[in-house]
């Protein structure tokens, strides 16, 4: 048993408190003042701060690797560098590829989400395309644009098992109705995305099962007062949003204005990290196509923007920047609400009695020291 002793921490409610947090195979079995310390390993962090794991449900990668690898070795990397950021669970992002080249990615991802893995748990898999209009598609190569269909999504189903798939979709596209209403029955998870779609069909698809937007403002129709688009289906709807709260892809006014629309409990903070992330700037690689990376910024040739380079520890501390709001208001972004929405949220996502003890400890500057998945030490030491 491991016992965290006299720590603040962000409790069940996002309210900043001070025990004892008690692990004991795997969960979290007793937060208090009183737990005695007898055949207990004594953790102690001083001036730290103990919280829930962050959930990345968009990257596509970090430190040089791509989750459309389609390698173990990837998914290895990807996940050790997720944990050093505090990330305990994520959502491995594919790219607009060929049939073959998304197979290959897909059968890897599912291969190693029941094996052990000194990094963040990889969660299921998000498909980011094909199934999205040509005209917003942002970094995805046009060449592998494809109609959705679903003899490609029974594909998917059947490569991942009982895995979580999120998929994001273009609801304009021909055929996208038939085939959307097949993956919600399989159980996949739908976002809409990349689209062009107006607003009445987006807050159409809510009625149907859809319950997210991906990256909001981002790969869309922009919002005008005449056609609010699925941007203002977004913000007026019950779907959670994710956001790329890196100042670059959303102004700061922006990133504050969502969340000031949406809420904390519908707000989704995301990376959508490409593979130059905790790298140099240079030349790297996304969806096939050569993406340059300056000051941090990823673009592909013609200006683009090519994912992220951003983790979500930073988009944590970017949000309390823009926004004035607390740690403990910026990080249930990044933790509860995307454990709500993959319904993961009785397993993880907070510090509560009876859930896995996915934990980061933070110093004051917000730098993680440690992070544990499933009461496993994946990043730092004990002290």
């Amino acid at each position: 048993m491991l016992l965290f002793k006299d720590i603040k921490y962000i409790d069940q409610n996002f309210a900043i408190n001070r025990g004892n947090l008690l692990i004991k195979d795997g969960y979290i079995q007793d937060i208090g003042s009183n737990i005695p310390e007898e055949d207990k390993q004594v953790l102690q962090f001083r001036d730290c701060i103990a919280a829930p794991g962050l959930i990345d449900i968009h990257i596509h990668g970090c430190m040089g690797c791509d989750t459309m690898d389609g390698t173990r070795i990837s998914l290895e990397t990807i996940a050790a560098f997720a944990a050093s950021r505090g990330v305990t669970a994520l959502l491995p992002t594919t790219m607009t590829d060929s049939p073959i080249r998304l197979q290959r990615a897909l059968e890897a991802i599912a291969a190693f989400i029941y094996k052990p893995c000194r990094g963040a748990r990889i969660a299921g898999v998000h498909i980011e395309g094909p199934f999205i209009n040509e005209r917003y598609r942002g970094a995805h190569n046009r060449a592998y644009i494809r109609p959705p269909s679903i003899d490609e999504v029974d594909a998917i189903a059947d490569i991942m098992g009982k895995a979580h798939i999120s998929v994001t979709m273009a609801p304009e596209l021909e055929k996208a109705s038939a085939v959307m209403d097949h993956a919600l029955a399989r159980g996949l998870r739908l976002s809409i995305g990349h689209t062009g779609a107006d607003y009445d069909m987006v807050m159409s698809t809510a009625k149907r099962g859809v319950i997210s937007i991906t990256h909001i403002f981002n790969g869309m129709k922009p919002l005008h007062h005449r056609d609010p688009s699925a941007a203002g289906a977004a913000l007026t709807g019950p779907f959670y949003v994710e956001l790329i709260a890196d100042g670059i892809h959303n102004h700061p006014a922006v990133v504050d204005m969502v969340i000031k629309i949406k809420g904390i409990d519908k707000t989704i903070l995301v990376t959508d990290a490409m593979m130059a992330t905790g790298l140099s700037d240079g030349q790297y690689e996304l969806g096939g196509q050569k993406a340059y990376v300056k000051n941090g910024i990823a673009r592909l040739k013609e200006g683009n923007l090519a994912g992220s380079t951003l983790t979500l520890i930073r988009a944590v501390k970017n949000v309390m920047k823009f926004t004035g709001l607390p740690l403990e208001k910026a990080l249930k972004m990044a933790s509860l609400t995307p454990a709500r929405a993959l319904g993961i949220d009785n397993i993880t996502g907070s510090l509560a009695v009876g859930k896995r003890a996915d934990i980061v400890i933070l110093k004051e500057d917000l730098e993680p020291v440690l992070t544990m998945v499933a009461g496993n030490i994946v990043f730092g030491r004990a002290l």
